[in-house]
């Protein structure tokens, strides 16, 4: 990294930007200036004592002026005045994404995609262990890259946003993989093709990218290396259908065998399959580590089960496409539970898919009236005043044989710290109402 300069601006000290701080101090020679947009970021006092911090400053242009070169956060946009100035001045602006690529020493796999990334992921985690590899996993996914580097690492995992891609440059991986695509962030992108755009430099320096060709904006996408194909039809080379999964004409897996709930959960495990295979791990011990991996908590995990009525934690669906895919994966009737911050997401998508195995949809929260309108003409939806009581309103109305979901396709923020607390919240929510 010397050869950028010694002169560090770190943009932005969230964990990602405390991790970059820590890293470049532990590295030595570097002069770092620490720079936030809040008066009191919740960085500890022995991190902040490692540069000259600049809080809340408004003279950018001075700032940048003073570095070599810029590491940004992901959660700051392009438009940032700070990142307009590194460009107009012509200082390099890196991710810790990039600079972990330039210093890593082992292959390393980058998975992106609106939903699963974080349980392909996970997946691949566990059946690096069934087979015997030293693979640390990180980024979007805790804890950040650079807090994972290890010399013993054999493979690196990590799980890749879109905000990271955005300020990426082409990152050498030995796969890439886009798993899905569905309408998020668009309140930061300001289109599907400008967060399309995002996730495809996932491909931009791959060996080799694997993409579901049944998601039509992920199939368009370009793959500059080797083209690897995941599906749920048998067109794939990696296939889910007639309750297996495929490699070519090759069955694998019987679903049955996997402990991952919902259709979405058995591509995801597909995905890994492809990516493990693309590595050239022992496929017998993967697949050992793949029927024993259970999932992840917030994500279709189950809840409870009481007087035959099921209830399922799916709080990590924060977008309609994670709502989408948990519904899919659910027989009915089900209570589904939406709401929060909706981040411009398009509801009306989930009504067809509802059809035939809905009881009621119970939205709450900030944009509850806005879901609600959307919805409305369709299904049988509701508006409640917040979660817990749309756990109680569920709990009125379940029969034996539903399941009640909370997939919220929403941010959680207007009442939570983040889609954790969401979940555990309706954790405790259930087992009071049951109780």
């Amino acid at each position: 990294m010397q050869d950028l300069g010694a002169r560090v601006l770190i943009c932005g000290l969230g964990q990602t930007g405390q991790s970059a701080v820590r890293w470049l101090q532990a590295q030595g020679g570097y002069e770092l200036s620490l720079w936030d947009s809040r008066k009191q970021p919740p960085i500890p006092a022995e991190l902040a004592a490692m540069g000259q911090c600049y809080f809340a400053q408004e003279a950018v242009a001075e700032l940048v002026a003073r570095c070599d070169w810029v590491l940004v956060s992901p959660g700051l946009p392009q438009d940032l005045p700070l990142l307009v100035a590194a460009r107009q001045q012509g200082k390099p602006i890196l991710s810790d994404i990039d600079v972990f690529a330039r210093v890593a020493q082992a292959p390393i796999v980058g998975v992106t995609g609106s939903n699963g990334k974080s349980t392909v992921v996970t997946a691949l985690a566990e059946m690096a262990r069934a087979a015997g590899i030293q693979a640390p996993a990180g980024g979007n996914l805790a804890p950040p890259a650079l807090d994972i580097l290890d010399p013993a690492a054999e493979c690196y995992l990590l799980e890749l946003s879109s905000f990271q891609l955005e300020h990426s440059g082409t990152l050498p991986l030995a796969v890439g993989a886009v798993l899905n695509l569905s309408p998020d962030h668009l309140d930061r992108h300001g289109s599907m093709q400008a967060y399309a755009a995002a996730k495809q430099r996932i491909f931009a320096g791959a060996r080799v990218g694997l993409l579901r060709s049944d998601d039509d904006w992920v199939n368009a996408m370009t793959v500059p290396g080797r083209r690897l194909s995941f599906a749920a039809n048998p067109a794939a080379d990696y296939s889910l259908h007639d309750g297996q999964l495929w490699v070519g004409a090759e069955p694998l897996c019987a679903t049955a065998q996997l402990r991952l709930v919902g259709r979405h959960n058995q591509l995801n495990a597909l995905a890994a399959l492809a990516i493990s295979d693309a590595l050239g791990w022992d496929r017998a011990a993967c697949l050992r580590g793949l029927e024993q991996f259970q999932g992840l908590p917030h994500r279709c995990e189950w809840v409870a089960t009481h007087q035959g009525v099921t209830w399922i934690n799916d709080s990590k669906g924060t977008n309609v496409g994670a709502v989408a895919a948990a519904v899919d994966g659910l027989d009915g009737p089900l209570l589904l539970l939406l709401g929060g911050q909706a981040k411009g997401g398009d509801f009306a998508p989930l009504v067809p898919l509802l059809e035939g195995k809905l009881r009621k949809v119970l939205v709450f929260g900030q944009d509850a009236l806005s879901i609600l309108e959307q919805m409305r003409t369709g299904v049988a939806v509701e508006r409640v005043a917040d979660l817990p009581a749309a756990v109680t309103r569920a709990a009125a109305l379940a029969e034996s044989g539903d399941s009640v979901l909370l997939s919220p396709g929403c941010a959680s923020f207007d009442q939570f710290s983040g889609y954790v607390e969401r979940g555990e919240r309706f954790r405790a929510l259930v087992e009071q109402v049951l109780a």
